[in-house]
């Protein structure tokens, strides 16, 4: 049995501590700081989610290769309350990131093709269009298609450049390399008010285009796009939205990633 199949049939206490034992292994690596102490440069006020078994991610030097990441140990899952993000972090994560399984964009059309049709009855969708039109894209469009994801996350706050998106940008430039673009995030969440959601491992598709960053020294990985939000979703920031009851009580009872 994996390590993957064994957290998900864990207790929600042997998870708490495979998080703390993760958090700690990272002091040394983040300058005597832990992880979860670490990622406030990039947001103050993060939310462990859980555990990251696999990474995907297609580069913009040849999107036709989808490189998929199946990760040998677990990595944290953080959500940001700041930012529009989800924040992937582990000791030995930059190693990991080395390694893939590398799949023609045929040969992923068919496992998400596939994969949908189980779905219909158990919710797994591994990617959306979007991502699936990208991978046969020219260079010139994935470099339109970073720049829009780019003034969506500058304009994610209302609409409207702020300050926190735009130093939030601006440490992306600084600190990060854009290695391309993520089809989904999936993890194992690590507590829940809801017995159900622990015994399942979580697969949220994008619904737009995702940038993946990875810190040019540290064990991050970053998944970002103006709409990025956790059990939450930004379109019930507006007031047109929940006017309609039913939309409202739709749109303010989600849970795990949205965007």
């Amino acid at each position: 049995m994996s390590w993957r199949q064994e957290l998900v049939k864990s207790s929600q206490e042997s998870r708490e501590k495979l998080a703390e034992l993760l958090d700690r292994q990272c002091f040394n690596l983040f300058g005597n700081h832990r992880a979860s102490d670490r990622i406030e440069f990039i947001t103050k006020d993060a939310t462990l989610v859980g555990f990251a078994p696999q990474i995907s991610n297609m580069k913009m030097t040849n999107p036709r290769i989808i490189h998929d990441h199946v990760l040998d140990s677990p990595a944290l899952v953080f959500a940001s309350k700041d930012c529009p993000c989800s924040i992937i972090v582990g000791p030995r994560l930059d190693k990991q990131m080395k390694k893939s399984e590398k799949m023609d964009r045929d040969e992923y059309q068919h496992i998400c093709d596939d994969t949908f049709h189980v779905g219909v009855s158990q919710g797994v969708v591994l990617a959306l269009n979007w991502f699936l039109d990208l991978s046969e894209a020219k260079k010139k469009h994935l470099e339109i298609a970073k720049e829009n994801a780019l003034k969506a996350l500058l304009m994610f706050k209302e609409g409207k450049k702020s300050p926190i998106a735009t130093k939030f940008v601006d440490t992306l430039a600084k600190d990060f390399n854009l290695i391309g673009f993520s089809p989904n995030i999936i993890y194992v969440k690590c507590v829940s008010d809801f017995a159900d959601e622990l015994g399942v491992e979580w697969c949220h598709p994008f619904s737009q285009p995702t940038l993946t960053y990875q810190h040019k020294t540290l064990p991050i990985l970053i998944q970002v796009n103006g709409n990025i939000a956790y059990n939450e979703t930004r379109l019930a920031r507006n007031p047109e939205n929940i006017k309609d009851k039913e939309m409202a009580m739709e749109l303010t009872n989600l849970r795990g990633f949205t965007g």
